[in-house]
């Protein structure tokens, strides 16, 4: 077989509709915002396309094979302006920092041109596994691998935060497992194993073809024990002031975020106190999308500071009862579970000395106020957090 010849199927007309739904929308390339790609191209005269790995609101991710037959991952950013903010951030993580073990960061990068002269940056990164936001990769890596990546994502955003860049969207989507070597793998082995691309024309754009994607599926055994910090779209280095200080998904967002303040290190120490909490129990402490994730935090962390009433600028509006430290007021009837009960009902396996330990890592963490938490730098090297480790023999 031709082994550059296999680009996949187009799914009956009867199938387009359901890939649709599990892929990007065709409207962002209709106008001009994604470009579009087809299996089995040649970008940049060097990059070969060989299957999609996902998309995002900023780019699509791509699969490749360069010349030197190297397997790789393409992100296309969004036409112009919009997409070449990370390409700067990442440029200053890479000059600054001795040391980029731990983050996702680009080996090369190029222009495409778009529609109407427009441009998309591409980058080219190292190709990873999925992301920890994979609830089933998640639950099935023992919990020393996972307090492993715990302690890595905080070497990563100390790192990150040392030259002076902020996160900002930090979550679970923004740290990927690691993945064993596919090299060596003919095109035909990458689809054996993991599907030949399932797609569907995007229709006439007037300029160049492209193709939806389903994205890559059954990563999991070959998927290592360590993780990557990446993710830098939406990075800005501190200081730097937003318009909308909300991040999304929400389940993530520190708190004075929705209520106006900027994006800061306190505010990626959330977030990333979000993950810790995840991968030690398992499941997410808050979940759930605009005012329920507010709702399920009170519920679990106590009710916010009262003088932040009136300054809610998330999506919704604002509950009385999230400010009320009397509990007097009527609340909706939510099961009730502090973070305490969370613990002892997510880990009935750890000692107290270990409850101990991880509470206070994550009652330090999910200090309402900013000022009150610590730095990355500071958890990382913290009694608690070298103790919580030690246990797991990290």
């Amino acid at each position: 077989m031709d082994d550059s010849a296999d680009v996949g199927y187009f799914v009956d007309s009867e199938d387009e509709g359901e890939l649709e739904d599990e892929c990007e929308p065709l409207s962002r390339y209709r106008e001009g915002l994604y470009y579009p790609v087809c299996i089995g191209e040649v970008l940049n005269g060097r990059y070969r396309v060989l299957h999609k790995l996902g998309w995002g609101g900023f780019s699509t991710v791509w699969l490749a094979r360069d010349l030197d037959q190297r397997t790789v991952a393409l992100k296309i950013m969004v036409a112009d302006e919009r997409g070449d903010t990370e390409l700067p951030i990442q440029a200053k993580l890479i000059q600054k920092l001795d040391d980029t073990s731990s983050l996702t960061l680009y080996t090369a990068a190029f222009q495409l041109r778009g529609a109407d002269d427009h441009h998309h940056l591409c980058l080219v990164l190292p190709l990873r596994g999925t992301s920890l936001s994979d609830y089933r990769t998640r639950v099935q890596k023992p919990i020393t691998e996972r307090m492993s990546v715990a302690r890595t994502a905080l070497h990563a955003l100390a790192s990150v935060h040392s030259v002076g860049i902020i996160h900002r969207d930090l979550n679970l989507g923004a740290i990927l497992w690691e993945l064993q070597s596919i090299d060596h793998l003919t095109n035909e082995d990458i689809y054996r194993l993991f599907c030949r691309p399932r797609k569907m024309k995007i229709g006439d754009l007037g300029w160049k073809s492209g193709e939806i994607v389903q994205g890559m599926k059954g990563l999991y055994h070959l998927l290592g024990s360590s993780a990557y910090l990446g993710d830098f779209g939406m990075s800005i280095h501190a200081g730097t002031t937003v318009e909308y200080t909300v991040q999304a998904p929400m389940s993530f967002c520190a708190p004075e975020r929705y209520h106006g303040a900027q994006p800061s290190y306190a505010s990626d120490l959330w977030s990333y106190i979000c993950i810790f909490a995840t991968l030690y129990l398992s499941v997410e402490v808050v979940w759930g999308h605009g005012t329920l994730s507010v709702a399920r935090m009170v519920d679990a962390l106590g009710p916010l500071p009262k003088e932040w009433k009136g300054s809610y600028c998330g999506p919704g509006e604002a509950e009385d009862w999230w400010y009320d430290c009397t509990g007097l007021l009527p609340r909706p009837k939510y099961t009730h579970e502090t973070l305490e009960h969370k613990v002892d009902r997510l880990r009935p396996d750890i000692g107290r000395e270990e409850r101990k330990l991880v509470l206070s890592i994550l009652h330090q963490g999910f200090s309402y106020h900013p000022e009150q938490r610590l730095t990355a730098t500071n958890l990382l090297a913290s009694p608690e957090f070298v103790a919580l480790m030690g246990k797991y023999g990290l």
